[in-house]
């Protein structure tokens, strides 16, 4: 996935607009849309802009790790309560297991 992909995938995944994103960052729209479809490069000032209204750290965008949380994410977004809780639950016991291998 690229830089543009990730940026709409997480915009689509909080739904908001690029019309929404656009006036956060403050630029139009049609930019916006430039940007997801890779026909204009983003600087690192608007990347910036773009996290932070996405609520995402920047380095989703630009590495492989970010691919992996994006999808992550994803899959989060779809889950019902309570399969949400055990998801939560799940990760939690893989967080404390790999803290324990590390001690």
């Amino acid at each position: 996935m690229n830089v543009g992909e990730k940026i709409r995938s997480i915009r689509k995944n909080k739904r908001m607009t690029q019309r929404k994103l656009a006036e956060i960052i403050g630029c139009k729209s049609s930019f916006v849309s430039h940007i997801e479809h890779n026909s204009r490069n983003v600087s690192l000032n608007y990347l910036s802009r773009i996290a932070k209204a996405l609520e995402t750290p920047t380095y989703c965008f630009v590495s492989n790790e970010g691919d992996k949380i994006v999808k992550a994410l994803n899959l989060l977004e779809g889950l019902n309560n309570e399969s949400f809780g055990m998801a939560i639950e799940y990760l939690e016991y893989l967080a404390n297991k790999n803290a324990a291998k590390i001690e």
